[in-house]
């Protein structure tokens, strides 16, 4: 069985005392959005993204750009038009 980057970040959020339900409910915001962000589906930085991603590097004492490597870490501007 291959083991995920997502895996390894569920399992140590589960290590450190907290799952990913119990952040989810901290931001009110739906487990499977959570689960999303962790596996990698989503790989926007849009605040509500960044917000979450930045409370699971923080509850793993370490910062979003080492979790999630390869997802670009610079917010894009919105354009005018």
């Amino acid at each position: 069985m291959e083991v995920t980057l997502g895996t390894i970040i569920t399992n140590r959020l589960r290590e450190s005392g907290k799952t990913p339900t119990d952040i989810s409910r901290e931001l009110d915001i739906s487990t499977a959005y959570i689960f999303r962000i962790i596996h990698g589906s989503i790989k926007s930085w849009s605040p509500g993204a960044m917000r979450i991603r930045k409370a699971i590097a923080d509850q793993l004492h370490t910062t979003p750009e080492n979790l999630w490597p390869q997802i670009s870490h610079t917010p894009v501007k919105k354009r005018k038009y």
